[in-house]
């Protein structure tokens, strides 16, 4: 008899399941992701707190890119942490790489990516500056114009903070 009721109370649950979108309300898209907007080409990603944290970039010529830096799950609880940094500029590229944290110390950048989609990327160098420091740099060619670009990763006081260019 119990196990009849737990089974009506659940399937009378699953028709009143209905999120705020299917009832046509606007859902803002920070409810899963904290955005930030930034016009000086640095970003802070807070490490205490984790998980995706997506930031919206305003340039210097006035477009905007989007720099996403994630945590990525780690299999063991060890106090290493690896995050993937995403630098999007909308309708023309998209590049990043993965940096591993262990004690407020840069220890290894690696897997860089990379993906044009309008002209071309070469030139595409990724480097532990220091302990502190990891680069990614790209040449960016669209109808032969060539434009320096990249994003830099730098950890100081629990902070991972990213810098565009």
């Amino acid at each position: 008899m119990v196990a009849f009721v737990l089974c009506g109370i659940m399937a009378g649950t699953q028709w009143m399941n209905v999120s705020a979108a299917e009832i046509g309300e606007n859902v803002p898209d920070a409810i899963t992701e904290e955005t930030e907007v930034t016009s000086i080409g640095e970003v802070n990603y807070d490490m205490e707190q984790g998980g995706k944290q997506v930031f919206t970039i305003e340039e210097g010529d006035g477009e905007e890119s989007e720099l996403v830096i994630e945590e990525m799950p780690e299999m063991a609880r060890t106090l290493n942490k690896t995050y993937k940094i995403t630098r999007t500029k909308p309708r023309a590229w998209t590049a990043g790489f993965y940096v591993k944290v262990s004690s407020s110390k840069i220890t290894r950048v690696y897997n860089k990516f990379y993906k044009a989609i309008r002209g071309k990327i070469t030139n595409v160098k990724l480097s532990r500056e220091s302990e502190a420091e990891g680069r990614l740099t790209f040449l960016y060619d669209i109808d032969g114009g060539k434009k320096n670009c990249g994003v830099k990763a730098k950890v100081l006081n629990k902070k991972l903070m990213a810098t565009i260019f």
